[in-house]
């Protein structure tokens, strides 16, 4: 009975959807065209994350060569190294249209300063370009972990 319940409830939505036409946050319907035809795609306001890219941000030597390099522009704060603090610090940030780094945010802290030093390090880096999303550069949501002697 429940389940007869729950498909007539399904299936009263969905004809209501159909005649009203499903419509996105910017009132564009997205069901009768292409993304490739979605011009504010590529606006400012939308980030694709990482894992949904077709092609990273270049940088040479690829994303392993930017974690290194991230690694060597960290600076170990003296407070930690002094009390033997160590173990990572996870940031997330956005790779722009022109290839820079913003917003970035550490999701997991480990403090007596690190948290900041690994922030001040991603600001510091920046990509050749942007990611590329069915052949559209888009702005990209990154996470990553930055060690701290580890």
């Amino acid at each position: 009975m429940k389940l007869l319940l729950t498909l007539a409830c399904s299936a009263i939505c969905l004809s209501n959807m159909a005649e009203e036409g499903v419509k996105d946050q910017q009132n564009q319907p997205f069901l009768t065209e292409s993304i490739a035809e979605r011009s504010y795609l590529q606006t400012d306001s939308t980030v694709i994350e990482f894992i949904s890219v077709n092609k990273m941000p270049p940088f040479k030597g690829g994303m392993s060569a930017f974690q290194k390099k991230v690694q060597k522009t960290v600076v170990y704060p003296k407070e930690a190294k002094a009390t033997g603090h160590y173990g990572k610090v996870f940031v997330t940030f956005i790779v722009e249209l022109d290839g820079s780094i913003s917003n970035v945010k550490v999701l997991r802290k480990l403090g007596k300063g690190c948290d900041e030093a690994a922030v001040e390090a991603i600001k510091k880096m920046s990509f050749e370009g942007p990611a590329i999303y069915k052949d559209i550069p888009v702005r990209m949501r990154y996470n990553m972990a930055v060690g701290f002697g580890v």
